[in-house]
């Protein structure tokens, strides 16, 4: 359980989970679980770890992204957040939301076409 708490907690830092994702029991009560909660919970941990398993090459990937990206700029930083997508912000500056610069959704940059004619 508590690799699976480090796994989602390392997606959150990421950007690529919400922050506030919780679960939906109490982790301090495990050790008290009978034979069926003990199956069940085993059952349940099994089902999350495949479901984020998909997850894995895409924080990888974001991982180093952001990484090479953030050790380029001294002055400035990136992070990844599920909402406002992908954000620039002063480090200097002690508030983050003063700092935002938002990058275009890539979705809606992708659609538009090189030369400026009509999308086909």
């Amino acid at each position: 359980m508590e690799e699976l708490t480090k796994k989602t907690e390392s997606y959150k830092t990421v950007g690529i989970l919400d922050k506030t994702t919780v679960h939906p029991f109490d982790i301090g009560s495990l050790g008290d679980l009978d034979h069926t909660q003990a199956s069940a919970m085993s059952l349940y941990v099994q089902d999350t770890e495949q479901k984020l398993e998909v997850l894995d090459d895409l924080a990888n990937r974001t991982r180093h992204l952001l990484d090479s990206v953030n050790g380029k700029f001294h002055h400035k930083k990136i992070r990844l957040d599920r909402e406002e997508g992908l954000c620039s912000y002063c480090r200097a500056q002690a508030s983050l939301k003063q700092g935002i610069a938002r990058v275009p959704q890539v979705s809606r940059t992708l659609s538009r076409p090189v030369g400026g004619g009509a999308p086909e």
